[in-house]
């Protein structure tokens, strides 16, 4: 979408094709026999679901991480976090747990970039800890729990500092998911200005995370901690309410 005169209307030509280059037929190519199956009355159904599998299979690296996408190498915080909580948990828990942690640097969930140098004024790799969360609910791996616990507490005492915003009990920070910063702010809008910003879904994201931390505590006898994020997480549903 443009606005090239800056009148706040944006617009966009959408060719539509006749449809002669879209292939005519799909193969699987992968064995997806180790994974869960799918059958309905509805043949499209389970061809997607089946390519579907076939997709992730070709996803997976050859140092087990998963790929971002068709045109991004690498492992991306937030990208490899949504996937996990969408599915790869449950299909892929290895693999999910190394992806993770490739994005850990000092004991710390690593910012992907994004407005203004990325952290603080993006905010929202604490999506990690929602899926790391998953994974454990998946594999109930203790190991991988207190791993996990260090790594997110550690990551959350750098946000109290510098994303907690004590007036409103918010956190500040860009927009997750939809996180193309020229789609989802107007031009005036500087880094600052987003920063200062408080977010629904990075919000809902935070909230989560102290949920999960509150959880984390709980199982790992760690009751002063619980009731610390507890806390936390009520103030954020306050200022969210």
């Amino acid at each position: 979408l443009k606005d090239p005169d800056g009148d706040g209307i944006y617009e966009t030509t959408i060719a539509l094709e006749d449809g002669s280059e879209t292939a005519s037929k799909w193969t699987l190519r992968k064995d997806i026999s180790a994974f869960p199956q799918y059958h309905s009355d509805y043949p499209i159904s389970d061809a997607i679901y089946n390519m579907s599998l076939d997709e992730m299979q070709h996803a997976i690296e050859t140092d087990s991480t998963f790929r971002t996408g068709k045109e991004w190498a690498g492992v991306w915080t937030r990208d490899i976090s949504y996937s996990i909580i969408l599915s790869m948990a449950s299909l892929q828990p290895k693999v999910a747990m190394y992806s993770l942690m490739r994005k850990v640097k000092n004991d710390r969930i690593i910012q992907d970039t994004g407005t203004g140098g990325a952290y603080p004024v993006s905010s929202d790799r604490m999506i990690w800890a929602v899926a790391a969360w998953e994974v454990y609910k998946v594999t109930g791996d203790e190991d991988w729990l207190k791993k996990a616990y260090r790594i997110i507490q550690k990551s959350a005492a750098d946000d109290e500092v510098n994303v907690y915003d004590n007036k409103t009990g918010m956190v500040r920070g860009e927009s997750s998911f939809l996180d193309w910063r020229e789609e989802t702010y107007p031009k005036w809008m500087q880094p600052a200005d987003i920063y200062e910003s408080q977010c629904l879904g990075t919000n809902a994201v935070h909230y989560q995370v102290n949920r999960i931390l509150a959880c984390m505590a709980k199982l790992l006898g760690d009751k002063n901690g619980a009731s610390g994020y507890e806390q936390m997480d009520d103030k954020i549903r306050q200022g969210i309410n």
